[in-house]
């Protein structure tokens, strides 16, 4: 029954148990989810012996297992693939090629390199005109190999810092000095 009227299930139908059935009913109500046929629409409900509903499920399985037997005897169990599918992959246009290389990085990298030089150049500079005249106090020794604790010891905390990862300038403006550190350790004294 569908929509207050009958239609016939028929071989293929798709159909899906809403509700189990009641106890002792001969008959279950179904939803067709596909349909081959015209008369019973996709989303009709109807009515079906549940010993027909039995018979429907059997012959499905039989079905499916004859396929599967005849799909296990044809060229070693597994059928051959279309021709399409063996042809090789088909590239896509972007994966054919890198992109090409930015031709200005070069360029950008020498010209940051060259900003960079430029300000420590024009920090030491003004740290050396702000410095006061040396007043005669005691001096201090700076060696290479100094590790940055140690010139911290002696000359106290810098006044300023240019830290360049691992190339860092310690600015000491009152000891008119310059300390290179590289990896932690004094590389140069200016």
């Amino acid at each position: 029954m569908s929509n207050g009227g009958e239609c016939p299930v028929t071989e293929g139908d798709v159909l899906q148990m809403t509700n189990p059935p009641a106890p002792g009913s001969a008959s279950v109500d179904v939803v067709v989810l596909a349909s081959k046929g015209q008369d019973c629409r996709k989303g009709s409900r109807v009515s079906v012996g549940i010993t027909d509903l039995a018979d429907m499920q059997s012959q499905m399985r039989a079905t499916i297992d004859q396929g599967l037997g005849e799909l296990q005897k044809g060229q070693g169990g597994i059928p051959a693939p279309p021709a399409a599918a063996q042809a090789q992959p088909v590239q896509a246009a972007y994966a054919t090629a890198a992109p090409p290389p930015d031709a200005n990085v070069s360029a950008e990298l020498t010209q940051q390199a060259q900003a960079s030089t430029q300000a420590e150049s024009d920090a030491l500079s003004q740290a050396q005109q702000a410095a006061p005249a040396d007043s005669g106090t005691s001096t201090v020794n700076i060696s290479l190999g100094m590790s940055i604790d140690d010139v911290v010891a002696a000359l106290g905390k810098p006044e300023r810092i240019a830290d360049l990862g691992s190339k860092k300038t310690y600015f000491y403006t009152s000891a008119n000095m310059k300390v290179i550190f590289t990896d932690g350790k004094v590389t140069d004294v200016q």
